[in-house]
């Protein structure tokens, strides 16, 4: 299971255009961990 709660599966069943705009929506709404992450790094710097 990923942080974003999928499975290795269900990524991988992904049609490639569908993988695209979940990666593109990402990048636009980063998941709660990754922004956590950024913002402890960037306070500890």
């Amino acid at each position: 299971m990923t942080a974003c709660g999928y499975t290795a599966a269900e990524i991988d069943a992904l049609p490639f255009p569908a993988y695209l705009d979940l990666l593109s929506y990402w990048r636009k709404n980063p998941p709660a961990h990754l922004l956590l992450k950024w913002f402890v790094h960037f306070q500890t710097t």
